[in-house]
């Protein structure tokens, strides 16, 4: 069936339909989401309204390795799609002054920019892949520690242009007595390290086997890892990432599960956020930058803003009034509207359907007036 509505074209009537029902989805605001039923998803949408609500001090200070974090965790966590666009130019913008501070912020800007579908090789006036691989050394090495040697790895597995085999060696060769990997081994393996060492051995296709045992070794009968002593919700996160990816899944669950009893639930103060040890609302935002890793988050180098769902969740979204009950002291009532964006639906839905009905109605009497 077709009708005459653009002069010279034959459009589907049910085409006309399919294009009204995109455009009213496009329309659709986010979900709302609770802690309990979606803890990484609720994590994501208290980081976004953190950051809205002080972008310039979000974090350890609103710079572009904060930003990058942001976009690896919406990314881990499947939301918030449409905000990609927004932090590329954020993280631009703040890029020149953290670019000099050496290769580990070079491979985390490269990487943050290819998870959120930018184009690294014209970045902030750089090309960032060329200039990471510049700065590894004759050994192999981009950097001394494990941790900043493994993003850089990462970092050049996800731009599909090969790893070198030398930084893969550099790396091995950091390895701990112990199996893990530490900051100097001179205190042993630590947690960090070892996750982030796993995630790139396993990105090079290289024997991850004593890392993975050392991580799974570490964990804590209750499901966290530790770091200095306490319970710690970025090593958590960064480990459950990494036992995952090595197919550990009964460990990373055991992580997951004892992070969402770190989470803050929709009775308490910013709600979806993953509780710090530390205190003060940097360290609560980093926690959960990281803390929410631990619930379903792939690999580094596999990570992918651009596909995940447009929207940013709506944590723990109130119930109003009910619209027969005069809550307020006064004669206003709760709409229908107003109770469907309380329950995370879509505000303003039933004037769309009585739009999309009257277009429906027009085009079928343009239908029948070309019948008759």
């Amino acid at each position: 069936m077709t009708t005459d509505l653009f002069p010279g074209r034959k459009v589907p009537f049910l085409s006309l339909f399919i294009a009204l029902g995109l455009v009213l989805a496009g329309a659709l605001p986010a979900v709302a989401v609770t802690p309990e039923e979606d803890p990484d998803a609720a994590a994501a949408g208290w980081l976004v309204e953190s950051y809205d609500d002080h972008p310039d001090s979000f974090g350890f200070g609103g710079g572009a390795g904060d930003i990058a974090e942001l976009i690896f965790a919406l990314s881990a966590a499947g939301v918030a799609g449409e905000r990609a666009g927004g932090l590329l130019a954020d993280l631009e913008a703040a890029a020149p002054d953290y670019l000099p501070t050496g290769n580990a912020a070079i491979a985390k800007t490269l990487l943050a920019v290819l998870v959120a579908g930018g184009d690294p090789t014209d970045f902030a006036g750089t090309d960032l892949e060329a200039d990471l691989r510049d700065g590894k050394d004759d050994t192999g090495a981009f950097d001394a520690t494990a941790f900043n040697q493994s993003l850089a790895i990462l970092a050049l597995a996800a731009t599909g242009n090969g790893i070198p085999a030398d930084a893969v060696s550099s790396l091995q060769g950091l390895a701990c007595d112990d199996g893990g990997y530490g900051f100097d081994c001179s205190g042993g393996s630590d947690v960090d390290s070892t996750a982030m060492a796993v995630q790139a051995l396993l990105a090079a296709d290289a024997d991850a086997s004593a890392a993975v045992q050392w991580l799974a070794d570490a964990q804590e009968d209750n499901g966290s890892f530790l770091a200095f002593g306490s319970p710690s919700p970025n090593s958590t996160g960064l480990a459950a990432m990494a036992l995952r990816a090595a197919g550990r899944t009964a460990a990373a669950d055991a992580a997951a599960d004892w992070m969402a009893t770190q989470q803050a639930g929709c009775d308490e103060e910013n709600a979806g956020s993953i509780a710090s040890p530390f205190d003060g609302q940097a360290s609560l935002e980093f926690a959960t930058l990281q803390g929410l890793l631990a619930f379903a988050a792939p690999r580094y180098d596999q990570l992918d803003l651009t596909a995940a769902a447009a929207g940013v969740p709506v944590v723990c979204a109130q119930e109003v009034a009910d619209p027969t009950t005069d809550t307020a002291g006064d004669d206003t009532l709760a709409t229908d509207d107003d109770r469907m964006l309380a329950d995370g639906g879509v505000p303003g839905v039933g004037l769309a359907l009585l739009a999309a009905l009257l277009v429906a109605g027009g085009l079928t009497l343009v239908r029948i007036r070309e019948d008759t």
